[in-house]
């Protein structure tokens, strides 16, 4: 009996899925070109340098007497870096098993959703890693100043950039962020893992990611920030691969199915990176620790026996001033962790532990340590 020609067969759902591993993971670069402004893709050979670059020059003098020849100001541009676009290969497998217990579609869906993160996750990881290569510099009291001075460096470098405030991005950690946000009525979202908060302290475009260290701000004109990407279907491999993908061509995928060992496969390759054209206008800014005003142990006295662990805490005013740092005057009587406070009493006698942050002591508890 012939078979119906609009019966669903394994090889319909693959091309289904591999649909939806691209749709998935353009539909996270979308929001993410849409949150850093980004205008500028490059689509790129395999293999092929991108180069990032600095402007430097002087600007001479205008005051020019009647007659005398105009001299010139010389400018040029430098090559700051260079990188190779390369192609990133992944295959992972869903077995028999995991077909049979799930369905075709929910057994490779899992998987794929987790590895279109997981891509996404390195895509992120080599940006934030390439970011303190900038060159421009800045340093400010707490996040808003360290933004404040960001912000400034910015205006002076894109001077004659014709850049608005609108048009700059600022990338921090979280934890710096934090304690802001309590109070504040912001706009966020997530793009691509990460979290956008739109005009924060009414002025700042801000990118929160946990892989930015803690203290540091990054800033940049989003029209800095290239795209550059290879497409599976316009080179040479796409003569030997039949790989599914979308107009962008950002990332091509193939579902296979491989009878030796009861598997489906799926196989993902791109080749993208995220960088600034502009090295020196891509600024690293330092958050500085607020001067402290006060700081408070949570006990005056206290009394343990050798080996007994108790622990102190500090108020800190202003928070901002930074953790507070234990220490003691006799680690022979009575030991302190220098982050959690925690004392233990090492042998019979008497220490003072103190805490300190942003320059200001705490008077000293009195500890006495019996046997």
């Amino acid at each position: 009996m012939a078979t119906d020609p609009n019966m669903m067969k394994a090889a319909d759902f693959a091309k289904v899925s591999e649909v939806d591993f691209v749709n998935q993971f353009n539909k996270g670069i979308r929001v993410l070109k849409e949150v850093l402004g980004i205008t500028r893709k490059v689509e790129k050979v395999p293999g092929q340098v991108i180069k990032t670059y600095k402007v430097t020059g002087t600007l001479v003098s205008g005051d020019v007497a009647e007659g005398e020849e105009i001299p010139l100001s010389k400018y040029k541009t430098e090559v700051a870096d260079t990188f190779e676009l390369s192609v990133k290969k992944y295959r992972k497998q869903v077995t028999l098993e995991a077909i049979n217990d799930k369905g075709y579609e929910q057994a490779v869906t899992d998987t794929d959703e987790q590895m279109v993160k997981d891509i996404q996750g390195l895509i992120r990881k080599d940006f934030f890693a390439f970011l303190p290569t900038g060159t421009g510099r800045a340093s400010g009291v707490g996040l808003q100043g360290a933004l404040a001075a960001t912000w400034g460096q910015l205006k002076v470098l894109f001077e004659d950039y014709d850049v608005a405030d609108a048009d700059l991005i600022y990338m921090v950690n979280p934890l710096d962020i934090a304690p802001y946000l309590a109070d504040t009525q912001v706009t966020v979202q997530t793009a691509f893992g990460m979290t956008y908060v739109e005009s924060f302290l009414g002025l700042y475009n801000v990118l929160v990611y946990a892989g930015i260290p803690q203290g540091t701000v990054y800033g940049t004109a989003k029209n800095n920030i290239i795209l550059y990407y290879t497409n599976p279907k316009n080179s040479e491999v796409a003569k030997a691969f039949d790989f599914t993908t979308d107009e962008t061509g950002y990332i091509g995928v193939h579902h296979d199915s491989t009878y030796t060992n009861l598997t489906t496969d799926t196989v993902a390759i791109y080749g993208m990176a995220l960088y600034a054209e502009l090295i020196d206008h891509l600024v690293v800014g330092t958050i500085a620790a607020k001067p402290g005003e006060s700081v408070t142990l949570s006990q005056k006295t206290m009394s343990i026996t050798v080996g007994e662990k108790k622990t102190l805490t500090a108020a800190v005013i202003p928070a901002e001033a930074g953790k507070p740092v234990f220490a003691s005057s006799a680690t022979d009587k009575a030991t302190v962790d220098p982050d959690t406070g925690e004392v233990e009493g090492v042998a019979a006698g008497t220490a003072n532990i103190t805490a300190t942050a942003g320059g200001v002591t705490s008077a000293a508890c009195a500890v006495t340590v019996s046997a």
